[in-house]
């Protein structure tokens, strides 16, 4: 399934800087008269020819190294990046659908953390703490967090203040604190390390144990992807030229770059292949450490690069009427699928899980045939595949079907009703499903309830509003 959140990192607008700007239009430069049209004199012309030798030589020296449609490998072995695309299991993380809040939850020992927020951008929200076996609430902080998340065994948040906290599971109280310039955000967090960039693409590296500072540099460009000890930046130089670069995760040192004939939008990788796509709708293909790239495909406006999975390359087309599959290596199509309102929701080792209008369609890694298709009359369905059962989800009509993965069997149905004395559904989203465990957003109370699975038995249900 398409996830439009998916572009956690990709949304944001990119900071241009154009190297062909209007700076020097409108200006009288010195000799100006001399050049039009008048005949130079001998030293003159020497003087004139010694002076564009200098500038030239300070140019090459000065903007080479950037403009050139080269790349380079800045020392040899350059380590070998994994693939954080195409994970087996999709989780829905958030429930981000109109007249919800935005609900974000991650688990943590016994407690499953869950912070709600009004749904517009940037706005601050609340966390509650709550026991995954009861319910209970444990603790819940003040509607000042922006964001949090959890690695390591271990909680953040950012908060309204411009800080990034380390807070204890066990009461909510401050473990660190970092003060992070004015306009930073959490832009990706990884083995162990916060990634944190403000508005001049500055990137401050922190250590989620005790907000330790591991490295800083400036104006690195956006961050776009991780791999095995890597990180992956872009420099926007202009509408036509970027710069991407490889940098060591554990101090912030290039390794390798490459230069693009495009602005990214979006960054995948699979194994040492990375794949960009850019806002001129050109996908570029480079293997790391090399200087030319592996092939290239000018896509259709609109089309989409939904998922890289074990040297596949899965194409969402405009107006997601067709899915294209073609070798990761070549280019090369491999095969295709098409249906109007389609999206990819996994790729699983042998088959193909697409989301349709009214339903889910599973198809042959290997050759895009049918191997069987679920139809429903539930309203939008939301397709999520975990642990081989595929849940389709009705927001609108509160209802959930569970299918077998690999037979297409109705497992079980639910349907969330307000209580048990009120037959009448009620718009619910599922946001978690965990440990034999299914946890809803139900929207009439904003509460968040646990379903035992396959029983479908309520566990509890827990209010999220805010308590004085």
């Amino acid at each position: 399934m398409h996830n439009d959140e998916e572009q956690d990192l990709f949304d944001d607008e990119f900071e241009i800087m154009d190297l062909e700007g209007e700076e020097g239009k409108g200006r009288v430069w010195p000799w100006s008269h001399v050049l039009q049209g008048q005949r130079f004199s001998r030293r003159l012309s020497r003087y004139l020819l010694f002076l564009t030798l200098l500038v030239a030589v300070i140019g090459l020296v000065v903007l080479g190294p950037n403009l050139a449609f080269v790349s380079r490998q800045l020392f040899a072995g350059a380590p070998t990046p994994v693939s954080t695309v195409g994970a087996v299991d999709k989780e829905q993380p958030a429930a981000d659908v109109p007249g919800f809040s935005m609900v974000t939850t991650a688990s943590l020992g016994d407690l499953i953390i869950v912070r709600t927020a009004p749904q517009v951008q940037n706005a601050a929200g609340r966390i509650v703490a709550l026991s995954r076996t009861t319910g209970q609430m444990r603790w819940e902080s003040q509607p000042t967090i922006l964001a949090m998340g959890v690695e390591d065994g271990k909680l953040w948040v950012q908060e309204t203040d411009n800080s990034l906290n380390g807070i204890s599971e066990r009461d909510g109280s401050l473990v660190w604190k970092r003060d992070l310039p004015a306009g930073s955000i959490v832009v990706g967090v990884r083995d162990g390390l916060i990634y944190v960039q403000n508005s001049r693409l500055d990137l401050a590296v922190y250590h989620i144990a005790d907000g330790s500072l591991q490295w800083k540099a400036a104006t690195v460009g956006r961050l776009m992807q991780f791999g095995a000890g890597m990180v992956y930046v872009v420099h926007v130089y202009s509408r036509a030229v970027s710069i991407l670069q490889a940098l060591h995760a554990s101090d912030g040192k290039i390794v390798w770059q490459y230069t693009l004939p495009l602005v990214p939008q979006s960054l995948a990788m699979d194994k040492d292949i990375v794949y960009i796509s850019g806002m001129n709708n050109l996908l570029v293909v480079v293997r790391v450490g090399t200087e030319q790239p592996l092939w290239q495909l000018q896509l259709r406006p609109g089309d989409i690069v939904a998922q890289v999975v074990a040297g596949r390359v899965y194409l969402e087309l405009a107006g997601h009427e067709r899915l294209d599959v073609l070798d990761g290596r070549t280019g090369a199509p491999a095969w295709n699928f098409q249906q109007t309102g389609l999206a990819l929701v996994s790729v699983q080792q042998d088959r193909t899980y697409v989301q349709l209008p009214q339903g889910v369609a599973v198809l042959s890694t290997r050759n895009g045939q049918m191997i069987w298709s679920y139809g429903t009359s539930i309203t939008q369905p939301e397709i999520q595949l975990h642990n081989n059962i595929v849940y389709a989800s009705s927001i609108q009509d509160g209802v959930i079907n569970a299918m077998d993965a690999r037979s297409g069997q109705l497992l079980w149905h639910y349907a969330v009703f307000s209580t048990n004395n009120k037959p009448a559904s009620q718009p619910a989203s599922v946001v978690r499903i965990e440990d034999s465990v299914l946890y809803l957003v139900v929207k009439n109370n904003l509460s968040l309830r646990a379903l035992s699975i396959p029983q479908t038995a309520q566990l509890w249900q827990t209010p999220l509003t805010y308590h004085e």
